[in-house]
């Protein structure tokens, strides 16, 4: 590290070696911080609702979640290695959860923001409660973190050096986002939208982009239609408006919302996921 000036201001300069060091410091630090939420014993019932993917045939799975299918047979085949232990089945997200940290100060490297930007983004990932409190709950909301820094990062890339390979992968990725979680729709639309802004004098990118549209459309269209009637009833509006009290409303407008009615309501997923991605992307506009 070294202190330079600039038009007479002091400026600290941290070398890429050092500042790698520093984010796996704050990998480790945040992975010690979610080590201890690993258990034995039961899980939380909408934990184990998804995890009940493990006990049905394949031909079933899609029926048993709330969101895109992608996830849940994910999740069943994971599940079935080891269907006795409890931390076995919270370990992908874990997982995913570290390794957004360190996606998330890629990204902020490649968009080109200052040492001190990079260094807040990437606590951020690695300590909000909200981030470790649901790493270790099996959900989606730690890969949906991770699959979206990672579209977004390759849409810096692409934007940087206007290469044709990561224009491929944000094509491929975001179509398969879609089907992983039905939340990344509005990440990977967002996407499309700046691809088709941005190279619209592309054949290649216009191309991306229509891919991005068409699988947000088809994953929207399967994601209302899939459902089964006893699942339906998370969408009815009499859940919404009726005398059904606060605790139920708020409870089903965080299944419709899958965590985006969470953050505006100030739950911990405010700081955990959605506004840090959604944030990263108005970045790139």
């Amino acid at each position: 590290m070294t202190v330079t000036s600039l038009d007479g201001a002091p400026r600290i300069r941290v070398s890429r070696r050092a500042e790698q060091l520093i984010v796996v410091g704050v990998c480790i630090f945040g992975l010690a911080l979610r080590l201890p939420g690993l258990t034995s014993g039961d899980l939380w019932a909408d934990d184990a609702w998804l995890a009940m993917a493990a006990r049905v045939p394949l031909r079933e799975v899609s029926h048993l979640t709330l969101t895109t299918p992608l996830l849940s047979y994910f999740l069943a085949g994971w599940i079935r290695l080891d269907p006795s232990s409890s931390w076995w089945a919270q370990l992908p997200g874990l997982l995913a959860s570290i390794a957004a940290i360190y996606v998330v100060w890629l990204l902020a490297v490649e968009i080109g923001v200052g040492f001190f930007a990079r260094l807040a983004v990437t606590l951020m990932a690695a300590c909000s409660p909200g981030a470790i409190e649901y790493s270790l709950r099996i959900k989606e909301y730690p890969s949906e973190l991770l699959i979206g820094a990672l579209l977004l990062y390759g849409l810096a890339h692409w934007r940087r050096t206007a290469h044709i390979v990561p224009l491929v992968c944000i094509g491929i990725g975001g179509a398969l986002a879609c089907y992983w979680s039905g939340s990344l729709v509005a990440v990977v639309a967002v996407l499309g939208a700046i691809v088709a802004v941005v190279g619209r004098r592309q054949r290649a990118a216009i191309g991306v982009a229509i891919v991005l549209f068409v699988s947000c459309a088809a994953a929207v269209l399967g994601y209302l239609t899939h459902l089964p009637p006893r699942l339906n009833v998370f969408w009815a509006p009499q859940e919404l408006h009726g005398v059904s009290g606060a605790a139920t409303t708020s409870r089903n407008l965080a299944l419709i919302g899958t965590g985006v009615a969470h953050g505006l309501a100030g739950v911990p997923l405010l700081v955990g996921r959605f506004p840090l991605v959604l944030a990263l992307t108005a970045a790139q506009i």
